[in-house]
This record gives C-alpha cells, sequence and structure tokens, in this order.
C-alpha cells in the first residue's frame, strides 16, 4: 500500500509540473472535503483502533494535506529537472 502511495505521489507531482500552483491548491481541498464527507459517511463510528489519539475527520485532514505536501515537492524537483534538462539543450 505504501508502495503504491509513493508512486501516486510521484506520478501526480510531475503531471502537475505545467498546472498553476492555485488550482493545485483547489483541487486538493476539494479531494479533501469529499474525503471527510465520505469518511464520515462510511466509515463506521466510533471505531477508536484506527483514529486514536486524533478524531476520524483530523486524521482525513492530515493525510490530505501530507499528501498535498507530497506532490508539491515532487512538482519543485520534477520542475527544477526539466528546466535544467531544457538549459542544456540549447
Amino acid at each position: 500500500m505504501t508502495t503504491i502511495l509513493l508512486v501516486h505521489v510521484i506520478i501526480v507531482g510531475i503531471l502537475s509540473r505545467s498546472i498553476k500552483f492555485l488550482y493545485i491548491l483547489l483541487v486538493n481541498l476539494v479531494t479533501i472535503i469529499i474525503s471527510v464527507l465520505l469518511g464520515v459517511g462510511f466509515i463506521t463510528a466510533p471505531n477508536p483502533s484506527w483514529f486514536n489519539p486524533f478524531g476520524m475527520e483530523l486524521v482525513i485532514v492530515f493525510t490530505g494535506i501530507l499528501l498535498w505536501i507530497g506532490h508539491l515537492i515532487v512538482r519543485v524537483i520534477s520542475n527544477m529537472v526539466y528546466r535544467k534538462k531544457i538549459t542544456l539543450d540549447q
């Protein structure tokens, strides 16, 4: 599961290289909101073993923020590599 998540972060980060930062922010905020709504609707509460010491909503939001930060880090690295490649080709 961790490998799939890492591959997802890398692929999304690379593909988002040419997309405006505001759009990436908005899409991730919508994704986090939808994830919280689906979590509240489909995860049977209380399920204390998964979400201790935090609540379910906070864990879902925190996970979404960590994924977003991962996307941004890969995006920055991808932009640096892409720009360096273009300058070397000229």
